[in-house]
């Protein structure tokens, strides 16, 4: 960014873009705005300011790095635009609005460990929309009683794949610049979906190829009212 010297309003006078498609997709704010796009083969200030945050972040122990999805070894672009998708629909349903919506359902599948996942859709209480899959009743059981004892005791016992909706500024920074580039669906600027897998011990990662499947397919089936799991039996 290169600021005008009498702008009271902080307008950028132009702004450099290393992407071809992100041009694309400024045009219109430019033109609007008022302000002029460059295009640059790269950006090295911005790699090395993101490098520098990232391991001073990790250093203090503050954050744990969360790579985009497209980072995962085996997830391609097109499985990531599908599970937006899923996901874009799943939140336009709103199933946490059913009376119904948050009870616990069992999704039977190959995609899942043991053949088997529990489904619990989130966003009843007004908070943290989304969908959450636990290995087994057990696991689902164990938070449950967790839960009870208190958020800290549940944070330490958590075990599941999960989804939920943010704003597009809260996605991890390579989601958040991939999903202009490839232009992924959302229900709304504020509902992007956040796909991760929590362990015990807030030990958070993103889904691998298969459990991003799992997702997405889970995600199709609530959002189509397919409560018992059918679609998704193997």
């Amino acid at each position: 960014l290169r600021y005008r010297s009498n702008n009271a309003f902080r307008c950028p006078a132009v702004v450099r873009v290393d992407e071809p498609s992100l041009m694309a997709v400024l045009v219109l704010l430019a033109s609007r705005v008022g302000f002029e796009l460059e295009f640059a083969d790269e950006l090295p200030a911005i790699r090395e300011a993101q490098e520098g945050m990232r391991k001073f972040a990790e250093a203090e122990g503050r954050i744990e790095p969360r790579p985009g999805l497209l980072e995962v070894p085996g997830v391609t672009e097109p499985a990531v635009a599908s599970a937006f998708r899923a996901a874009a629909s799943f939140y336009r349903k709103a199933p946490w609005m059913d009376l119904e919506g948050e009870l616990p359902v069992e999704i039977r599948t190959e995609l899942a460990d043991g053949g088997s996942c529990v489904a619990i859709v989130m966003g009843r209480a007004g908070e943290c929309e989304g969908l959450a899959l636990y290995d087994s009743w057990e696991k689902l059981e164990e938070f449950i009683d967790a839960v009870n004892e208190g958020h800290a005791a549940a944070i330490a016992t958590t075990a599941c794949l999960t989804v939920h909706y943010v704003p597009l500024e809260r996605l991890p920074p390579d989601d958040h610049r991939n999903a202009l580039l490839h232009q992924w669906s959302a229900a709304s600027q504020w509902a992007y979906p956040f796909f991760f897998r929590m362990d015990p011990g807030r030990q958070m990662r993103r889904p691998l190829s298969r459990e991003l499947e799992l997702l997405e397919a889970a995600l199709r089936a609530k959002a189509l009212g397919d409560d018992d799991g059918s679609r998704l039996r193997g």
